[in-house]
């Protein structure tokens, strides 16, 4: 079933920086603003965006005198102290093209400090892929060393993990455990993360707090492309294993593979997942692509139950029999099923494209397609839902200031506006909060770490304990004080 229900969009903003300027990460700021990352030129970049006009509330603009594109690969809000941490890719040696990793630590666009990875040496493209809030409170970024790889070379190897001490912003521990590429990390509740990415072969990898490793699974013939952890606490892996889309939940205490979900194209050429997320009861939504021959890449997106059963199926294929992809995928507060990614228009490069699902039947509610003033490539690469709209950041071409940032904010036509409760989604009690609404909640300790993680339908009883919590619920971090 289609429902024919138009979008708007409520603003854009093109950042045009000088030279090629993109969107890798977007997050949202404890008020609810969306937060993008990337590069401005070869300078790093981050900036919040006031909801209601797009307007900046701070840009983040840092350039190293290295010969390089320096760039911001993830964002991601600390709530225990109002910042946002960074992670990426820096060029910290004047007139030198030897790339490091970064960790930045910033409050309102200016530094409070920066980790840059030189100590170890800096191999010929050595940075982060991303970094993640550990269930400690402090930072783990992943890292890569990918214009040294090559089909029958992987050395000198550099995947690796690095611990950031949160407050001080020096390094901890580093783990490499010798390969090529980690390409996405997520964290456990006991301060442990699995990283996931590939050299030969697929790679995975938990590491525990204190850098050593807890266990490690090759499998044959893959490579993975993200990670999320399941409320069943174990952790769920998307790629391409033997040609074909692959998802597969591990299990966490030793990497044992639970249940796996494959789908091939039906050209068999390369079929990829590229984005996970769940929707806090255990199923899974996974989108990528499968290669269908004549329709070139259509967009795939499937449901899985908590066995890895596929509910429902989506396929995407644009008007033009071209490739259509999706990258990323999110689960609106409605419970509605966000994908965006990109598709080949006719004259058009790509163009960026969004569908949202029902979660239930997978019927679309409605798709957006996209293509800027300039008729040329428009790739979105970050989404996140807040205020009643999808916004989506993508790298933009225009004339004649080659690849630009481009951030939408659209209008989501079917969404169930929490604003509308007359209650507040916090109420305080003797021995915990009660929290009403739909979404996750997610209860973090004055210093940082995650204390629990529950997806609240109607109302929810929390127990805490005496002292300060911050729990993020909606869009919106409520600071509780239990005495």
């Amino acid at each position: 079933m289609l429902l024919l229900i138009a979008q708007s969009v409520v603003w854009e903003v093109r950042i045009d920086g000088a030279g090629n300027d993109l969107c890798y990460s977007m997050a949202l700021s404890p008020g609810g603003n969306p937060v993008v990352a990337g590069n401005y030129g070869n300078a790093l970049y981050a900036a919040e965006l006031k909801s209601e006009d797009g307007s900046f509330l701070w840009q983040y603009i840092f350039a190293f005198p290295g010969d390089g594109r320096s760039n911001v690969k993830s964002v991601l809000p600390d709530l225990s102290d109002s910042t946002f941490v960074l992670g990426g890719t820096s060029y910290p040696y004047s007139g030198d093209d030897q790339a490091c990793g970064f960790v930045a630590k910033v409050r309102d666009g200016s530094t409070v400090w920066m980790y840059v990875d030189s100590a170890d040496g800096c191999g010929r493209r050595e940075g982060f892929s991303g970094v993640v809030v550990g269930g400690d409170g402090h930072y783990y970024a992943y890292g890569t060393d990918y214009e040294t790889y090559s089909a029958d070379l992987f050395t000198p190897s550099r995947r690796f993990v690095l611990k950031v001490d949160r407050g001080t912003g020096s390094k901890v521990w580093r783990y490499q455990p010798g390969g090529y590429s980690y390409t996405a990390a997520t964290p456990l509740p006991d301060g442990s993360i699995v990283a996931v990415g590939f050299g030969a072969d697929a790679e995975a990898q938990r590491v525990g707090a204190d850098g050593g490793e807890i266990w490690s699974i090759t499998p044959d013939n893959g490579k993975f492309w993200a990670v999320i952890v399941a409320p069943n606490g174990h952790p769920v892996v998307a790629g391409i294993k033997d040609g074909d889309f692959y998802v597969a939940q591990l299990q966490r205490e030793t990497g044992g593979v639970r249940w796996y979900h494959s789908r091939n194209g039906a050209d068999n050429g390369d079929d990829v997942a590229l984005g996970l997320s769940d929707d806090g009861y255990g199923h899974v939504y996974a989108v990528g692509y499968l290669d269908n021959g004549i329709n070139g890449l259509d967009a795939y997106l499937v449901r899985l139950d908590t066995l890895g059963n596929p509910l429902w199926e989506f396929y995407y294929n644009g008007p033009f029999n071209s490739d259509d992809v999706f990258r990323r995928v999110l689960i609106a507060p409605d419970g509605g099923v966000v994908a965006v990614g990109y598709s080949v228009g006719p004259g058009t490069g790509r163009d960026i494209l969004m569908v949202k699902l029902d979660p239930e039947s997978g019927d679309t509610l409605w798709t957006f397609v996209y293509d800027s003033p300039y008729s040329l490539d428009d790739d979105a690469r970050a989404v996140l839902y807040g205020d009643g709209a999808v916004y989506v950041c993508a790298s933009s071409w225009s004339l004649p200031t080659d690849r630009d940032i481009l951030v939408l904010k659209v209008a989501d036509p079917t969404s169930v506006a929490e604003a509308q409760r007359s209650a507040p989604p916090i109420l305080p009690l003797r021995d915990g909060v009660l929290v009403r609404g739909r979404g996750l909640l997610r209860v973090y300790g004055v210093s940082g770490e995650r204390y629990a993680e529950v997806w609240v339908s109607g109302e929810k009883r929390i127990n805490l304990k005496r002292g300060v919590w911050l729990l993020r619920f909606g869009n919106h971090t409520f600071k509780v004080l239990m005495r």
